[in-house]
């Protein structure tokens, strides 16, 4: 049986990014995440990108390993990983999420805002479990 690891990221965006380009990523990412078991959530705002992804070890790893050389972000920085029993994340091969304003305020209430960088690892699941639990009616 393959380990399952869970890894969060943060990146900037880069300043070229369109509506298009998360069109893109989202496509790209759904078929390939759903081909290598992956699932996750890449949430953004005006400035960042933070993604949870659940999956095969081997296969995360070496998505993580791609993601840090794609040009559509920089100063990736890895936040958590670490192994799971099992991929409890959500179904989604890949959801894509701008944060909604609701949960900015949300954010800015407990976490100082969207700020990735800053968040633990733990702070940083509970954000991502918050965008995905705050916001599943928005990504059906």
């Amino acid at each position: 049986m393959k380990k399952l690891v869970r890894l969060i990221y943060a990146s900037t965006l880069s300043p070229d990014i369109t509506g298009q380009t998360l069109k893109d990523i989202l496509e790209v990412s759904t078929a390939n995440n759903r081909r290598d078991h992956i699932t996750g959530l890449l949430a953004y705002n005006d400035t960042y990108f933070m993604q949870l992804l659940d999956g095969p070890q081997l296969e995360v790893n070496q998505l993580f390993q791609r993601l840090l050389n794609d040009s559509r972000h920089t100063d990736v920085r890895l936040l958590y990983y670490d192994q799971l029993s099992s991929a409890v994340f959500y179904d989604w091969s890949m959801q894509l999420l701008a944060i909604p304003p609701f949960i900015k305020a949300e954010l800015c209430r407990l976490y100082r805002g969207f700020t990735p960088y800053k968040l633990t690892g733990k702070q940083a699941i509970e954000v991502m479990e918050m965008l995905r639990d705050r916001s599943a009616t928005l990504l059906r």
